[in-house]
């Protein structure tokens, strides 16, 4: 345990060996979010080009195809690809303190 610093100026963050796989967790966490950042554009691309297949099909001047699950798919997507980005800068905040921590 002489290995292992506590400073209370650090909120009670530990600094040490456990500061180490700490940086790895969280690098994992940033690679977790970066993947689901890009699954999340996929499938809202894919619900776009479904949404336009849907919307020109019928062509001009007649009513429009209920598009309802195709924006839905958007959506989806949207919502996985903010909770991405959202990880992935949580993650990216945590990696920071944890370098701090070991200066």
């Amino acid at each position: 345990m002489a290995d292992i610093i506590h400073d209370e100026t650090l909120s009670g963050r530990v600094a040490g060996p456990d500061a180490q796989t700490g940086k790895a967790r969280e690098t994992k966490r940033m690679q977790e979010g970066q993947l689901q950042v890009i699954t999340g554009f996929v499938i809202a691309v894919f619900g776009i080009v479904l949404y336009c297949v849907a919307a020109f099909s019928r062509g001009f001047g007649q009513e429009q195809p209920s598009v309802l699950v195709e924006l839905g798919i958007v959506g989806f997507g949207t919502v996985i690809w903010l909770i991405g980005v959202i990880r992935y800068l949580n993650a990216a905040i945590d990696a920071s303190a944890c370098d701090e921590d070991m200066l």
